[in-house]
């Protein structure tokens, strides 16, 4: 079960910006989205989806920390093709919008 789910996580790191579903990380293990579900849910204490959203919103914090490019092109690094939809995402996430995050940050 470790194996599997360090695997996972190691699919997650190189494919979060591509928005894979669930369905695909599971085909690409060998299993159904389902099991991979229980794996997840046995190993880190949430679903999968929820794993891919918290390492790609940990991604959004890092770029909106260190990268002073517009958020309309952070978004769209990240995989979005609309950044209202990525400022909605953020904001579930993280609890704040991307500016308000970016704002909050020190030295700004």
């Amino acid at each position: 079960h470790q194996a599997l789910f360090t695997r996972f996580v190691l699919l997650v790191e190189a494919h979060h910006t591509e928005h894979w579903t669930v369905a695909r990380y599971a085909s690409r293990l060998g299993l159904t989205p389902e099991r991979l579900n229980r794996l997840v849910r046995a190993e880190a204490s949430c679903s999968a989806l929820a794993l891919v959203h918290d390492r790609l919103a940990r991604e959004a914090c890092r770029r909106l920390t260190y990268v002073a490019a517009p958020i309309s092109r952070l978004a769209d690094e990240l995989g979005f093709e609309d950044p209202a939809y990525f400022c909605r995402f953020f904001r579930r996430r993280v609890g704040c919008s991307p500016r308000q995050f970016r704002q909050r940050q020190p030295g700004d």
